[in-house]
């Protein structure tokens, strides 16, 4: 896949990266920050969108009522953001859940944000706001 192709549909929370209610057209979104990015992935939940860009990085937009966008805190973003994945860490693969994003980095460790009680990293006390590893069992 190139880029992001065309996206429309109810924004409820910002989640097309847009400031509108509602996109009825569809539309292509811009170049991030002024440079034209090349995505490779795209996942969506009911309220959050995430795109994977071509240098492994990792791009959140919607709602964060429980950190779901793994930029820190709370707020929901209309504009998309960039998620602070650590130093050499490369994403090679995203997913959107409703309350929680999920990724798979180069070297198949599993990393979770959002929501205490479905990222399956152990810690169901608090809610994710940045991007944890998840410890998979061994075989």
């Amino acid at each position: 896949m190139g880029g992001v192709d065309w996206v429309w549909g109810a924004n409820t929370a910002g989640q097309l990266n847009r400031e509108q209610d509602q996109v009825f057209a569809p539309f292509k979104p811009e170049g991030i920050n002024g440079e034209d990015v090349k995505f490779t992935a795209v996942s969506a939940g009911a309220y959050v969108s995430a795109a994977l860009d071509e240098h492994g990085r990792v791009w959140t937009w919607g709602d964060s009522d429980r950190g779901q966008l793994g930029l820190g805190d709370s707020q929901a973003r209309s504009v998309h953001s960039q998620v602070a994945i650590p130093d050499g860490v490369g994403i090679s693969f995203i997913d959107a859940a409703n309350l929680a994003l999920f990724a798979i980095d180069n070297t198949g460790q599993v990393w979770a944000w959002g929501h205490k009680s479905i990222r399956g990293d152990g810690n169901d006390s608090l809610d994710a706001l940045t991007p944890v590893r998840v410890a998979m069992p061994r075989p």
